[in-house]
């Protein structure tokens, strides 16, 4: 088994189970059953502290060792996720009240999953950009580096682990209110 496909079938296995934590989660929240999330919402800074670490280290996976050149729209992802790993970081240390690094992260995932969903958009040939320029080997942000499980790509990824952060910080705000 290659690198690559080692690498995409890790990395697909933890968006499904991200995406089925963060219907876990949604749903919960709507329907008001906050039992199961006692949990999760003790853990929620770890809990997206991982999932951006994971993120960018997969981003840095994908370009750095497998060689995969991102175009315009993955580094404008990336300046979204990479300032996570540091802010949710520091607040595991801090003691106090951590809401502006809630409320900060939950503005940085809500944009890059704008950004992220529109990227997929753009793959599955949803809708098109005349901006994204290609780069040196003739790749532009409609480009995929392949389908795994039938739909994640990398954007698909990226939206997921951005909606997941997100999600955590609601809870983490939600949790705040009641008190």
């Amino acid at each position: 088994m290659s690198i690559a496909v080692l690498a995409n079938t890790i990395f697909s296995t933890l968006t499904l189970i991200s995406q089925l934590a963060i219907l876990a989660i949604w749903v919960s929240i709507l329907l008001k059953k906050d039992g199961w999330l006692g949990l999760i919402k003790t853990h929620a800074i770890l809990i997206a502290f991982g999932v951006a670490l994971i993120s960018t280290l997969g981003s840095l996976v994908y370009s750095e060792i497998l060689g995969y050149v991102p175009c315009q729209l993955c580094w404008y992802q990336r300046i979204l996720m990479y300032p996570q790993v540091v802010m949710l970081g520091v607040a595991l240390f801090l003691k106090g009240d951590k809401k502006i690094t809630y409320i900060n992260s939950l503005i940085l995932s809500f944009l890059g999953a704008l950004l992220a969903g529109y990227h997929y958009l753009l793959q599955i040939g949803a809708t098109e950009a005349s901006f994204c320029n290609f780069d040196e080997l003739g790749l532009g942000c409609s480009s995929s580096f392949g389908f795994n499980l039938g739909y994640i790509t990398i954007p698909m990824m990226a939206l997921t682990g951005f909606l997941l952060i997100g999600a955590l910080q609601v809870l983490k705000l939600r949790e705040n209110k009641k008190q």
